[in-house]
């Protein structure tokens, strides 16, 4: 009759077989989430290493937290297996960034760093970046008018849909109208693939300059 013999065996062993699951979820966060680089310096890819490290046991530390019911309510989000750590990684990002800014300039002061925006700020509402959260920008920004140029060497500014047909493109692209109307075409009593639609439009390199969408001739 068989029977189970016990033996002795290392602390390695035993502790092992006991957190091996958290050894691989960190072998598996720091491959989808890594911040290494190719590198032929040594010391940077072990900096790398260590950040991974560091950045994996943050995130969850504040996961453990979050269940706990300690800390910030908005920690809640990290928990999500869709998208926490995502969320979590860009959070950090925008934090460390933030941080960054705000050793290098006060908000007030001229000039300002070579490396930031020397004219007037973009206009933004994100209430996420250190700009905004400073009150340094506001608004939304707006797309300028096109420009249109003729072969006449006319110049026109538009800000809706063109009544004449220019060149957009260097080459010709399938027909964006076209396309369209093959929307609900069959063969065989099947949908037609992307790539069936695409041959059977007209190829054109002129169309809306304003849209920037190739039409072609008979469909424009």
């Amino acid at each position: 009759k068989r029977q189970r013999d016990e033996f002795p065996g290392p602390r390695a062993q035993r502790d092992y077989v006991r957190y091996f699951n958290a050894v691989d979820r960190n072998d598996r966060d720091s491959a989808d989430w890594s911040t290494s680089i190719r590198t032929i310096r040594y010391y940077i890819r072990i900096f790398c290493w260590a950040l991974d490290r560091v950045v994996h046991t943050l995130y969850v530390v504040v996961c453990y937290l979050a269940k706990s019911g300690i800390g910030i309510v908005e920690w809640s989000k990290y928990l999500s297996k869709n998208s926490g750590r995502y969320d979590f990684q860009v959070d950090l990002a925008i934090a460390i960034i933030n941080y960054a800014i705000a050793l290098e300039w006060d908000g007030v002061s001229h000039p300002r760093p070579r490396w930031m925006r020397q004219s007037s700020f973009i206009p933004c509402e994100c209430g996420v970046f250190f700009f905004c959260i400073n009150g340094l920008t506001t608004g939304i920004a707006h797309k300028g008018r096109d420009v249109l140029h003729f072969k006449c060497n006319k110049k026109m500014k538009i800000d809706q849909c063109t009544e004449e047909r220019v060149t957009i493109l260097s080459s010709g692209q399938y027909c964006r109208m076209c396309y369209a109307k093959l929307k609900h075409e069959k063969v065989r009593g099947r949908k037609m693939s992307v790539g069936m639609k695409i041959m059977k439009c007209e190829h054109t390199r002129m169309g809306c300059g304003w849209c920037k969408q190739p039409v072609c001739e008979e469909c424009w």
